[in-house]
């Protein structure tokens, strides 16, 4: 198991927590990979629901930076893995958010079927800002955003509260000391539900955001070899 990675079998639950203190919670090519092959091994007979959160002030900012930098391709095909695991797991997706989720953070808790935050939760996505293209905002976060507050955070680089978010349904807002209890409270409703009719449900509803992340990283991918050949 990566040692930035920690699981808890709780009840009917699983619950992730992402802890590289370090790196401000990001993630490595190791613990994608690992997530991903423990989301895609989940079925009828596993955890009801799986609850992803992050251990100090950040949730995750997103890919290990000096990782993606080294090794860009195995960095890109494991967060396509691990974004394509959570949004086709059999078990319904939690997100606990009480700090910051920047870049790919934003997009983890993006593809959640419920984001439960608290009110210091933040949200950033710097990418452009860094001459990388939104094609995965557009796929993930747009549809849960009005176009005025979509351009500002991800064209404008804005940091955008969590009551923000709460307040156009893209996410429910607690008090840090009713966290724990929401979360058990929507865990239990879930685990009283007929796993394979969720399960039919979640594949029919998250069908058009996987077809989105696919376009999003082929674009990805044509991007760059438009790119590559401008600089020979």
């Amino acid at each position: 198991m990566s040692g930035g990675l920690t699981y808890d079998a709780k009840g009917d639950g699983l619950t992730v927590s992402i802890n590289f203190p370090d790196t401000q919670n990001a993630l490595t090519i190791g613990a994608m990979t690992e997530l991903t092959a423990i989301l895609e091994q989940i079925g009828e007979d596993g955890p009801s629901s799986v609850l992803l959160r992050g251990a100090g002030s950040t949730f995750c900012s997103g890919a290990n930076i000096t990782e993606a930098m080294a090794r860009p391709a195995a960095t890109k095909t494991a967060l396509f893995n691990l974004l394509s695991s959570l949004i086709g797991c059999d078990a319904p997706i939690l997100v606990a958010c009480e700090g910051s989720a920047i870049g790919a953070g934003w997009l983890l808790a993006g593809v959640a079927d419920r984001l439960i935050i608290t009110s210091s939760a933040s949200f950033s996505f710097p990418e452009l800002s860094l001459g990388i293209p939104t094609f995965l905002a557009d796929a993930v976060l747009a549809p849960s955003m009005s176009p005025s507050l979509y351009y500002e955070a991800i064209y404008l680089g804005r940091t955008v509260r969590g009551k923000e978010l709460s307040d156009i349904g893209a996410a429910k807002i607690y008090a840090q000391t009713e966290l724990n209890d929401a979360i058990e409270v929507e865990r239990s409703t879930l685990s009283a539900l007929s796993r394979v009719a969720l399960k039919e449900s979640r594949a029919h509803q998250r069908g058009a955001m996987a077809e989105g992340v696919k376009r999003a990283f082929s674009a990805a991918d044509e991007f760059e070899l438009r790119q590559s050949k401008t600089e020979t």
